[in-house]
């Protein structure tokens, strides 16, 4: 944590209220100019600026959210956790994979009821390029941390979502989908129901004659695309770690993929972007 925590002490110690507010009426100024000529053109006006807030009275300022609303609820039992990663994560991705483990973790011992069930969303398939991310591959990191949260610790799950929504909206407007997947993983690991509660995870890649072989779990009858046509957005690599598209094919319960431009694969990766675009199958990354 302590890269987060030095930006937060960098941002206290560098924060000046009326060097701030001079710069944001500077700014206001000239977006009432844009927004003018835009109006003036029938065009749509250019995004208001922000006001500045200071770091040290912020909301997202380290613990303030969990001391206002994790810890308020910690005296009261309960059954288990669905969350949901906001795109304020998007900066601090690279780190997902310890900080997420982390604080299931922490909100564990603190509840003091063992492994508490801990269910996640997965990000909307959505453009966040209005968020600011060190990363340009932030939002898969995000999505892969997720992933393998669930090979660290025990009674964790996920609802892939990269299938779901309108690509236009931030928020899922198919919302019935979202909560049903994420309500058949409930079903089935915390009230030990019989139901089929995951798309496929992946197992284990196999590489022969230049092609990669991908196995997984939970694939049911077999594998499928939701439009019946090859799977699309895989993408191979060999040991110089360049990804290059391939070609994909579902054989049973797995994956055969292959590039003519990668001779020896030795890793492959499945939608690793920001979003789904139009045409991709509907299955989770793996």
């Amino acid at each position: 944590m302590q890269p987060i925590l030095k930006w937060w002490d960098q941002a206290f110690a560098g924060y000046d209220d009326d060097r701030a507010n001079a710069e944001y009426q500077q700014q206001l100024k000239r977006w009432k100019e844009l927004a003018a000529v835009a109006k003036s053109e029938g065009n749509k006006a250019p995004p208001r600026p922000r006001k500045p807030e200071d770091p040290r009275t912020s909301r997202h300022r380290p613990a303030c959210l969990y001391n206002g609303m994790i810890a308020p609820l910690i005296p009261f039992g309960i059954r288990g956790v669905i969350s949901y990663q906001g795109l304020g994560n998007l900066y601090w991705a690279q780190y997902s994979r310890v900080l997420l483990p982390t604080m299931i973790r922490d909100w564990r011992s603190h509840w003091g009821q063992g492994a508490l069930p801990f269910g996640m969303v997965q990000p909307a398939p959505y453009p966040c390029d209005r968020w600011q991310k060190q990363r340009k591959d932030a939002y898969a990191l995000q999505r892969e941390s997720q992933i393998l949260v669930m090979d660290k610790l025990s009674r964790t799950g996920i609802a892939p979502t990269m299938d779901i929504g309108d690509l236009n909206d931030l928020h899922f407007t198919n919302k019935q989908a979202v909560g049903w997947r994420m309500a058949q993983w409930a079903l089935a690991t915390v009230y030990r129901q019989d139901v089929l509660y995951s798309g496929p995870i992946f197992e284990l890649m196999e590489t022969k004659n230049g092609k990669a072989r991908i196995r997984f779990t939970h694939t049911a009858q077999g594998l499928t695309t939701s439009d019946g046509l090859a799977p699309t957005h895989f993408t191979i690599a060999g040991n110089d770690q360049t990804f290059h598209p391939t070609i994909a094919v579902i054989k049973g319960k797995t994956v055969l993929v292959h590039s003519n431009q990668v001779a020896e694969p030795v890793a492959v990766r499945f939608a690793w972007c920001d979003q789904r675009h139009p045409g991709v199958p509907g299955r989770r990354n793996s």
